[in-house]
């Protein structure tokens, strides 16, 4: 068994067992991906919020922001704040969500969802989740970027008016 000494400046001299590597006991450190978060930046690249209000200039129909398949991201973030200024003018609350991890440990697909999405934690709770269906969910690009790849827009309860109604 390996071990190493301790010295007596500790208060006590004596060897101390070392985990064998080789052994039962030995588990990996799980590290996250080192790749980048977010993709470089282009000065051609026309940001996803003002391709949306263009559109929609264009257009005169439906929202501001509209999340339409496809739409790309430079970062996870600006998914979730494009999404939530979507919700804001529709009149529901975001949320994080599911995401997951490739191979590499690095971050391949985030999910955002409806504040009243999912089950309430607790039986007796006076909890806003109610089961809601909306979502965005988006993928990591082949250029580190982030893509819509799914939009869905049911919801099972009543949406706000206006975007300064308050819930209490």
């Amino acid at each position: 068994m390996a071990g190493a000494s301790r010295s007596s400046s500790d208060g006590w001299t004596g060897v101390v067992p070392l985990i064998n590597s080789k052994g039962p006991c030995w588990t990996r450190r799980v590290r996250i991906g080192k790749a980048s978060e977010e993709r470089d930046t282009k000065p051609s690249r026309v940001p996803a919020l003002e391709a949306s209000m263009q559109a929609y200039a264009d257009t005169k129909v439906g929202t501001v922001v509209n999340p339409a398949l496809g739409t790309s991201f430079d970062t996870v973030e600006g998914a979730y704040e494009f999404y939530n200024l979507y919700s804001w003018e529709t009149g529901f609350g975001v949320r994080y969500d599911k995401s997951r991890l490739n191979i590499h440990r690095i971050k391949c697909m985030q999910e955002f969802v409806c504040a009243c999405a999912g089950k309430p934690l607790q039986s007796n709770s006076r909890s806003t989740r109610c089961g809601s269906g909306a979502l965005m969910r988006v993928l990591r690009s082949d250029d580190k970027g982030w893509y819509i790849c799914e939009h869905k827009t049911e919801h099972n309860h009543a949406l706000l008016v206006n975007c300064m109604e308050k819930l209490h």
